[in-house]
């Protein structure tokens, strides 16, 4: 069964939200590095479709590698179709917060370095062990502070919101 429609039959949220990035892109690119940063604000896009599946533990890291794989070349894809002789860097973060997977694509000029890549699949693996599925509990400051008297926190610099993410470099 191919991928794609595996997760029609099983993720359709997940479903929705692949095709709906795959089949119509809302990117938009700038020719100016000093502008990489709104375009990275702008075609950033939310991907919350197997969250469910993945608490119940009902789909493989396997099949979420490979729906992205999917979407991966659908993109790249589109890019090659549409812009000759341009870099583009797709980013696939994990944020165990919100928690999602999201995506994010623009324009890349060369000037900074592609750091911080984590393998896709351990990417998953790590989002699957760290998200917080059923929302962050709140605890009061005194009551935080006596539990954890003593206590390193180790997540904390996992879990600042940045998370951790893949990173792709996309020649046209």
């Amino acid at each position: 069964m191919k991928i794609i429609e595996y997760i029609k039959q099983h993720a359709a949220k997940a479903y929705e939200q692949i095709c709906s990035i795959a089949g119509q892109p809302r990117f938009l690119f700038s020719n100016d590095p000093a502008l990489v940063s709104d375009e990275y604000r702008y075609n950033y896009q939310y991907i919350t479709g197997f969250n469910r599946l993945l608490k119940r533990g009902r789909i493989t890291t396997e099949r979420i590698f490979y729906s992205f794989m999917f979407l991966e070349r659908e993109l790249e894809s589109y890019l090659q179709n549409h812009y000759k002789n341009k870099s583009f860097v797709l980013y696939i973060p994990a944020d165990t917060a919100i928690p999602a997977f999201a995506l994010t694509l623009v324009s890349y000029h060369g000037e900074e370095q592609l750091v911080g890549n984590v393998d896709l699949e351990q990417l998953i693996e790590w989002y699957k062990e760290n998200a917080y599925f059923d929302g962050i509990t709140i605890i009061e400051e005194q009551q935080a502070a006596e539990e954890h008297d003593g206590q390193e926190d180790t997540n904390t610099e996992q879990n600042n919101g940045r998370g951790k993410r893949y990173i792709k470099l996309i020649q046209t």
